[in-house]
């Protein structure tokens, strides 16, 4: 088993919630089109994450 990148990216985004803003400035000003990464965070079965 492995990781999934939206699931590794979540949790790296989780160690630093105050980097948060500069990390998805730095992912949407690559320019690939069509393309836009946003973070929201969720709670599911009582477990909280990103």
């Amino acid at each position: 088993m492995g990781a999934a990148g939206d699931m590794l990216t979540a949790a790296l985004l989780e160690l630093l919630p105050q980097r948060r803003a500069e990390f998805l400035q730095v992912m949407n000003g690559l320019g690939l089109p069509g393309v836009s990464v946003t973070a929201e965070s969720s709670v599911k079965c009582g477990i909280t994450g990103t």
